[in-house]
């Protein structure tokens, strides 16, 4: 029996020891887009706020893969997928067969339609992957960034929130809802977390959202505010959930 997982976090590693729980031989191959071992996604926070460095955020090590005796592919993204001849084609074109797939990929952030937003403009992250994390630090620091703005008070947002203060960063956060972690915490919780965040210097604007964006020479430099509010800022996380990652399974019978 061969398995192939797509996708190399905790959900495929859970995998792997399960497999390996009834079947020792069977052949295992994990592919992953991204070239590192594995990375614990809540760290980033930590590792964003200096907190720790890129060689503390793996939860499992190499050793690992050589004891379950898995063929890791790294930096290789899945592109296709055909179901009938149990196969997987990666972006470089190269073939591997499979008895049983899972697809663990995750899922990919929500980024709201806004007014002056563009793909390519700059100073403008989401924050739920290493690569993204290293790129906001270089950014921080390239462009001495003193102050920030994150669009979302849930967990990702908090996080990214935690991060920002850890490096010296103000942090202003702009929640659609009535309160932070809405989908988490009742109103009394809630209040706790804002007095907190408040009594280290972050701004919490409640009830509302992001309406333009205003850039000069390509560069985020204002946000205008549903309720007309204007905030200038040369960075900006956006972070209002993510949403299942979907891309591989597009057009094929998969339910």
């Amino acid at each position: 029996m061969r398995f192939l997982i797509i996708g190399n976090s905790v959900a495929a590693v859970h995998c792997v020891e399960a497999i390996r729980g009834v079947d020792k031989e069977g052949p295992v191959t994990i592919v992953s887009d991204e070239e590192v071992l594995n990375y614990s996604r809540p760290l980033l926070s930590y590792y964003l706020g200096g907190r720790i460095t890129e060689n503390r955020l793996a939860f499992r090590d190499e050793a690992f893969y050589q004891r379950h005796k898995v063929d890791l592919v790294l930096g290789k993204k899945a592109i296709g997928l055909d179901t009938k001849k149990r196969k997987i084609r990666l972006a470089d074109e190269a073939v591997l067969p499979y008895d049983r797939l899972l697809i663990a990929v995750g899922g990919v952030p929500i980024v709201p339609p806004v007014d002056g937003l563009r793909h390519d403009t700059k100073g403008v992250f989401t924050f739920i992957q290493l690569q993204e994390a290293k790129r906001l630090i270089n950014y921080i620091e390239q462009e001495s960034i003193q102050e920030a703005v994150v669009l979302g008070a849930g967990l990702i947002g908090l996080k990214a929130i935690e991060g920002l203060m850890e490096r010296g960063v103000r942090v202003t956060t702009i929640e659609l809802m009535d309160r932070v972690l809405a989908n988490t915490f009742d109103a009394e919780a809630s209040s706790i977390i804002e007095e907190r965040l408040a009594a280290h210097g972050c701004t919490v604007i409640k009830g509302d959202t992001i309406a333009r964006i205003k850039t000069r020479g390509g560069k985020i430099k204002q946000l205008t505010l549903k309720s007309g509010k204007e905030i200038p800022t040369p960075l900006l996380i956006v972070a209002v959930g993510v949403r299942p990652n979907l891309e591989l399974v597009k057009g094929i019978p998969i339910k």
